[in-house]
């Protein structure tokens, strides 16, 4: 009597295996917090196909991500030679969006004979000059977000607001407008609402000139002894108070 081992048949396209190969900057914590990928440009991820059919396949791969990162693939059609593997390189790229810190997936898989292939899916998380954030401790005691945005773009940009959701809860930050230079930054302390406990999630958002897609997520968590001594002596921004000529950032100029 055969066994259901020895009876199971598989298809071309299943014996196609498919990997996603990473560089060693993208492995760092992978297991933490995913693959890290820029968000400021496109990512190249290497895609490998093994075939372990004893005769050359030919199909078509695909390529998709969600947390709206973009993919790009500019060799769609791919022929695996018998016994063989080939590296494809998939193009991703964070989107309008895209949530920087916000663990996303993608997913790779390809088409042979009008079978599909088993997906290989890898966790990504992005992170992005433009935008930092991080829970401090300010000189009056008070809690709070210190988000800090760089101008990455060859052009100024004007900064209208941070707005910050903690929770269900939202707080925006008004930066009067500040212009920020090309490679410079510009720091705003957003307090965190009484309502918002350790380990709160929270979600940043800038809102700029060009547009309002940069995004990023954080925790709420006790900040560090290095990092509270750091914070001291810079002021919130409450939106009531105009910097004076030795408080600005340089690179910031207030309109």
């Amino acid at each position: 009597m055969a066994s259901a081992r020895s009876s199971l048949t598989l298809t071309p396209a299943q014996r196609v295996v498919v990997a996603q190969r990473y560089g060693d900057a993208a492995r760092a914590d992978s297991k933490a917090q995913g693959y890290r990928l820029s968000g400021d440009e496109a990512n190249t991820v290497d895609v490998q196909l093994y075939n372990l059919n004893d005769v050359a396949v030919t199909g078509t791969l695909h390529a998709e991500a969600d947390n709206g990162w973009r993919t790009a693939n500019t060799q769609p059609q791919v022929t695996i030679p018998a016994m063989s593997s080939v590296t494809v390189p998939v193009k991703v790229s964070a989107g309008p969006g895209t949530v920087m810190g916000i663990r996303g997936e993608l997913r790779v898989s390809a088409d042979f004979g009008g079978q599909k292939t088993s997906p290989s899916v890898a966790e990504i998380t992005g992170s992005s000059v433009a935008g930092t954030a991080g829970h401090v401790l300010s000189a009056d005691g008070k809690h709070a977000v210190r988000v800090v945005y760089t101008n990455i773009t060859d052009k100024p940009t004007r900064l209208a607001a941070v707005k910050v959701r903690f929770g269900k809860e939202k707080v925006t930050a008004p930066t009067r407008g500040a212009m920020v230079w090309p490679g410079r930054s510009l720091p705003v302390d957003v307090p965190i609402p009484g309502t918002a406990k350790d380990g709160t999630d929270y979600r940043v958002q800038f809102v700029t000139s060009g547009d309002a897609a940069h995004q990023l997520a954080g925790t709420v968590g006790v900040p560090a002894a290095d990092v509270i001594a750091e914070a001291g002596p810079r002021r919130r921004s409450t939106g009531h108070h105009r910097p004076r000529a030795s408080e600005r950032t340089p690179g910031c100029r207030p309109t």
